[in-house]
């Protein structure tokens, strides 16, 4: 009777101690876990603040190429309007 006791006291401590250990590494997945969606949030807000500069970027960019295309029209105009005028002196 004494040792199926001490039987079942051992097995309860095995049990206490195997779930404690369980219990740990649960609670070690979890922070992990908790620290991973926190890493894939930052990485998310990152991603969308370079997705809003990369707009903000090629919308200057086109401001850029269509000024560019405008003072290119109006040299070109005056280029013209030079070469006209150079061919109307000399003629």
């Amino acid at each position: 009777m004494e040792a199926e006791l001490e039987t079942e006291q051992r097995r309860a401590r095995e049990f206490g101690a195997a779930n404690r250990k369980l219990e740990r590494q649960f609670n070690e997945l979890r922070i992990q876990i908790e620290d991973e969606y926190r890493g894939k949030q930052e990485l998310v807000d990152a991603n969308n603040a370079m997705s809003n500069k990369i707009r903000v970027l090629r919308r200057q960019l086109e401001e850029a190429v269509s000024k560019i295309h405008s003072k290119i029209c109006l040299y070109k105009k005056r280029s013209e309007f030079v070469r006209k005028e150079v061919r109307h002196t000399r003629a």
